[in-house]
């Protein structure tokens, strides 16, 4: 039995750096975690697996990598962790 399964990856890459920029980088945040665990069932990565962002930009089409609107780097960590940044961490950090 195949199974597709059809994300779509909301943009996140609009800079705003006023309130809404911790929701637009949760976003991007998301977006990341979610295009990793794509990327694992394609490759039948193990859980341990850290992808590269080259792994990644695939995913993300026309709308391109995500940028954090501060200027925050992602620090993307094993398949299944939080994606952190360096300005506003990680999404269970709040």
């Amino acid at each position: 039995m195949l199974v597709i399964a059809a994300v779509v990856l909301r943009p996140s890459n609009y800079m705003r750096s006023g309130p809404g920029s911790d929701s637009v980088c949760a976003t991007g945040r998301g977006n990341i975690e979610t295009a990793a665990l794509l990327w694992a069932a394609e490759h039948k990565a193990p859980m341990n697996t850290v992808p590269t962002k080259k792994d990644l930009f695939p995913y993300f089409g026309r709308n391109g990598f995500p940028v954090c609107p501060k200027g925050g780097k992602y620090n993307i960590g094993a398949i299944g962790q939080p994606v952190i940044c360096s300005k506003h961490g990680a999404a269970d950090a709040r």
